[in-house]
């Protein structure tokens, strides 16, 4: 799901938790760990707008999402999903 919805964004969300922080923070630049925890939150808001988008791709029943079909709409995409889960592996 991440590869075929998250991939292809603007990724708005993410950079703008990296600027945020750096609002709060009062720096311009972050130091190497605080820039990996604050991208590493955008990553997840990213994620969690990626699911988002799914979630509501399916209650609408639609067809395309950024001119190509729905995630769910892909069986090779949705069964790698479910076989994965089912392996119990997180590939």
């Amino acid at each position: 799901m991440v590869d075929y919805n998250v991939l292809g964004g603007k990724c708005n969300r993410g950079l703008s938790v990296v600027d945020s922080y750096k609002i709060l923070k009062g720096v311009d630049v972050l130091s190497h760990e605080d820039a990996f925890l604050a991208c590493t939150l955008g990553w997840c808001i990213e994620w969690l707008q990626g699911y988002l988008l799914v979630h509501d791709d399916i209650m609408d029943n639609s067809q395309t999402r950024r001119g190509k079909p729905c995630w769910f709409r892909v069986p090779q995409e949705v069964f790698r999903a479910v076989s994965t889960r089912v392996r119990g592996t997180t590939n």
